[in-house]
């Protein structure tokens, strides 16, 4: 099997000329049977803008076609900007409401461009604008808005709560699930604008009924839906995460200070999501000055590199806290019990004097 440093460097050479996938996956002497592999390492290449598939499904450069690959920035008043993936591209690509081809915002695309015919958003030089030709990667396959039913027709309207999101999304009859008028929901996206097609608005389906009152409970699910956040963990990541100790055992704490000795005080309050920061004060009477330790519960103490926990708290990137809840980067009881500090267990942290 090929790399994709071999694919790069074959399709940026100079005396290549685009191919299709089957002559491309040939001349790289790649074996039938890994072919879908192969294919799969094209899309990726695509996504980060090494490479781009052309209208007739030839691979080429994208700058030899006057094509860059970015993540497109929607502004509420219809144009939008192409911001390029690839940092040798320093331009955003203005693009007219009427070039979006069916794009959304947040959406990975593929942009044609030209130079030099329009001012960037400083307004202090020229820059590039251009045409989508067609979407890579969507950004939104659910969101959250507001449901409204047309008076006298067997569909409704659903618009975003996201700004961002100018599209409204036609509720086929039957599709509502209920839903009622101004009420808040939840919609998947079955069909995606196509103006090619003549297909001017997105088509979806209500996959969940919220209420219609604005209440904490209905601002939390927006904001979990809107942002696509994982409440849910793998369930190998969570037997992981229940196999860690709920005290810290010697043989991890080897080497280590012993402040367990030292009057220690939670700084977290008795409703926090999690207990991971306390504050110890002494007197010096060498010196005649306090000695303040600031204490941080060692989650990487338990959590070690490549571990199923690692990967999905990477993944993740941070902890998420809400009005009333919170979607830990690691298991919530685990992050809670075993990985917080109490009172009277031996807890591995790292502390500063």
């Amino acid at each position: 099997m090929t790399s994709p440093e071999k694919i790069s460097e074959l399709i940026r050479s100079s005396g290549y000329s685009p191919m299709k996938t089957k002559e491309l996956a040939g001349r790289l002497s790649v074996p039938k049977e890994r072919r879908g592999e192969f294919e799969n390492l094209l899309r990726r290449l695509e996504v980060s803008g090494e490479i781009v598939q052309l209208r007739d499904g030839r691979w080429a450069e994208p700058s030899r076609e006057s094509m860059l690959v970015g993540r497109l920035d929607r502004n509420p008043r219809g144009f939008g900007f192409v911001m390029p993936v690839r940092p040798e591209y320093e331009d955003d690509v203005f693009i007219p409401e009427q070039q979006l081809g069916g794009a959304m915002d947040g959406d990975i695309v593929l942009a044609k461009f030209r130079v030099g015919n329009r001012k960037k958003r400083s307004g202090k030089e020229r820059g590039p604008s251009g045409s989508i030709v067609r979407v890579i990667e969507r950004a939104h396959e659910t969101f959250v808005g507001t449901f409204r039913a047309e008076k006298g027709k067997r569909a409704g309207v659903v618009t975003p709560d996201e700004p961002s999101l100018e599209e409204r999304v036609i509720i086929p009859g039957g599709n509502e699930k209920g839903a009622k008028d101004g009420e808040k929901v939840v919609v998947k996206i079955t069909e995606w604008p196509d103006p090619q097609r003549g297909h001017k608005s997105a088509l979806g389906e209500v996959l969940r009924a919220m209420g219609t009152e604005n209440t904490p409970e209905i601002d939390e699910l927006s904001i979990i839906h809107q942002f696509n956040l994982p409440e849910e963990f793998p369930e190998d990541v969570v037997e992981e995460a229940s196999k860690l100790p709920y005290e810290a055992p010697e043989s991890l704490i080897r080497g280590r200070r012993d402040l367990s000795d030292v009057t220690t005080v939670a700084v977290d309050p008795d409703d926090a999501k999690d207990c991971d920061d306390a504050l110890s004060v002494t007197h010096d009477e060498k010196t005649g000055k306090s000695v303040v330790l600031v204490h941080i519960a060692d989650v990487s103490c338990y959590v070690r590199p490549g571990t199923l926990l690692d990967r999905e708290a990477y993944k993740r990137g941070l902890s998420v806290y809400l009005v009333r809840s919170f979607i830990p980067m690691i298991p919530r009881e685990t992050t809670q019990q075993k990985l917080s500090l109490a009172e009277g267990v031996k807890k591995a942290a790292k502390t500063v004097e």
